[in-house]
């Protein structure tokens, strides 16, 4: 094949599939504008469903919201152990005593006095 018409061919190759990306970028604009149309409708649906005002759907959503916090907490409360009521039972010999209070005498680490030593 000449190298004139492996060009020619290429070139025709380069523009159409050009072409084929712009029909694509145009169909999923298309389809994306179609999904927006779709939603927008199902929330103008929802709305006259519920009354048809926007005062009315904002105060069923802010009953249902304050509906899913309260099971929300109840659901929490019964996750988390409860405060201690009763003592706790730990042997002795198990707890642990806080360390002993120390003072540093001579350099602090890496050769500075600290504060108390001067």
């Amino acid at each position: 094949m000449p190298e004139k018409e492996r060009e020619r061919l290429k070139k025709q190759y380069i523009k159409e599939l050009r072409r084929r990306k712009e029909v694509l970028q145009t169909v999923r604009a298309a389809r994306n504008k179609r999904a927006a149309d779709q939603a927008l409708l199902n929330m103008v649906d929802a709305l006259e469903n519920t009354g048809g005002t926007v005062d009315e759907f904002t105060e069923r959503l802010d009953a249902e919201t304050a509906l899913s916090e309260a099971r929300l907490e109840i659901a929490l409360e019964n996750q988390q152990p409860p405060e201690s009521e009763e003592p706790s039972i730990v042997p002795e010999s198990s707890k642990q005593s806080p360390a002993p209070v120390t003072k540093t005498i001579g350099s602090a680490p890496g050769g500075t006095r600290s504060d108390e030593d001067a």
